[in-house]
């Protein structure tokens, strides 16, 4: 009996899920960072599902690209290693993967005001340049880093069809990553670096 109850209650959990719309959303726009950055474009898709009525999980996945000429850590990996502070043309390639709570307010028929936040992992590749090119050879930057990223917003939604809205947002991201570079001999060198900035994007939503 008790497993047929258990049997009985999956079967209507599942039924439930599956009746949530899933949403899918397609996202571009504007990043501006607080560390001496330059301004940078982002896209990003989410998939999104209203486990309540006002209440979505998503999955979120970003990229962004950003230029800029700034100091970077460069390591000559004998032991005794050495470094320099050396002014680089660096080249960001950034890619945060997050998973998000978001409200949906009703405002009116037409127009839904969000707020949410997210946590996860994002993934960041330095192509790094020093001007001073007879460093190339004999020094290594560190390029591979990884680490947590967590993730603010608001904006609205604005219902297009019965199917399809409208997505305006505006948000903060916080990234905490670290890379390492081994030595020659034994060991390793630890660089850590945070990549933060506030954004605004404009998307379209679709309903499932």
């Amino acid at each position: 009996m008790s497993k047929c109850f258990i049997l009985l209650v999956l079967i209507s959990l599942i039924t439930a899920l599956s009746a949530n719309p899933v949403n899918l959303s397609l996202r571009t726009g504007m990043i501006l960072p607080d560390d001496g950055l330059d301004n940078g474009l982002i896209t990003g898709l989410t998939l999104g599902y209203e486990i309540f009525p006002a209440i979505e999980a998503q999955l979120s996945i970003d990229y962004h690209q950003q230029n800029s000429l700034l100091t970077r850590k460069l390591i000559q990996t004998a032991t005794p290693y050495e470094s320099s502070n050396e002014l680089s043309d660096v080249k960001l390639n950034i890619i945060p993967i997050s998973f998000n709570v978001q409200h949906n307010f009703s405002l009116t028929p037409r127009i839904i005001p969000i707020i949410g936040a997210g946590l996860g992992m994002s993934f960041l590749r330095e192509e790094v340049t020093p001007l001073n090119i007879e460093l190339e050879d004999e020094f290594e930057s560190f390029e591979d880093y990884s680490g947590l990223n967590a993730l603010i917003w608001t904006g609205f939604k604005y219902d297009l069809s019965p199917k399809l809205n409208f997505l305006s947002k505006v948000f903060y991201r916080h990234n905490e990553l670290k890379s390492t570079i081994a030595l020659k001999t034994f060991g390793h060198i630890e660089n850590k670096q945070n990549v933060s900035g506030m954004g605004a994007n404009l998307g379209i939503e679709y309903s499932f």
